[in-house]
């Protein structure tokens, strides 16, 4: 995901027609935590966390837009550090929730 003064590029991803509604295919969905403080910081944060920023969570929000008009998602694994497992609880919010491990 972009961000505001986070230094990453955003590039428009065309999803075609990958949803994971075809029977006999397992489509893998990677996606990067949202903004957070630190990054907005410049500082590395390693296994420390920082929280997401306004703008992150404007991202998960976006991400959960976009990948909730290809994707019905059969589980969702996150990192247990919080800026993963929020922009996660984003992503999957409001929806059949699947399990989040």
């Amino acid at each position: 995901m972009s961000g505001g003064g986070s230094g990453y590029q955003h590039n428009p991803i065309d999803w075609g027609d990958h949803g994971s509604s075809k029977r006999g295919r397992t489509v893998v969905v990677l996606l990067r935590h949202g903004e957070t403080q630190w990054n907005q910081q410049g500082r590395f944060q390693g296994q420390l966390n920082s929280d997401l920023t306004k703008e992150g969570e404007r991202q998960a929000l976006l991400a959960a837009k976009r990948l909730g008009r290809r994707f019905k998602f059969d589980a969702v694994v996150s990192s247990d550090l919080g800026r993963a497992a929020q922009t996660a609880d984003i992503v999957v919010k409001n929806r059949e929730r699947p399990p989040l491990l």
